[in-house]
């Protein structure tokens, strides 16, 4: 039996929280950009391999947390995994629409979900891959 509201995407009920925006909690027709498939790392590793390449076609992610919405793509591929070119651009001679400038440099597979022993090793590349993001967005 589902609990609270779920938005099927590709035959999978997916709840608020596996969307990098979600406009109105109530209005599953704003959850946009799904990045997350509870217990299968392979569909989530496929939904940000999607998300990451279709970035600048998605139309009903509003322009002005657009950088944000990016930003939790570019967190969500790194924590798995998945590297890509960081650059996200609003293109000045067009206002009205912002443009992502994306290139994945390398795919790699997912892999099985580590044991307690080599937790922190993953957690330790998860922290130096966040502080590598920062520092190309600027943010550090």
């Amino acid at each position: 039996m589902k609990q609270g509201k779920t938005k099927k995407i590709s035959g999978i009920d997916l709840s608020s929280s596996s969307f990098a925006y979600v406009g109105n909690q109530d209005d599953k027709d704003s959850w946009q950009v799904p990045l997350f498939v509870p217990g299968d790392t392979s569909k989530t590793a496929n939904l940000i391999k999607n998300a990451i390449h279709r970035f600048c076609e998605m139309k009903r992610v509003p322009k002005e947390v657009r950088g944000q919405v990016w930003q939790r793509v570019v967190g969500a591929a790194l924590a798995h995994g998945i590297e890509c070119d960081a650059k996200f651009e609003a293109k000045p001679e067009s206002r009205d629409e912002v443009q992502a400038e994306v290139k994945v440099v390398e795919l790699n597979e997912v892999g099985p979900v580590p044991t307690d022993e080599g937790l922190s090793e993953v957690l330790a590349l998860a922290d130096r891959r966040a502080d590598e993001m920062l520092r190309m967005l600027g943010l550090e």
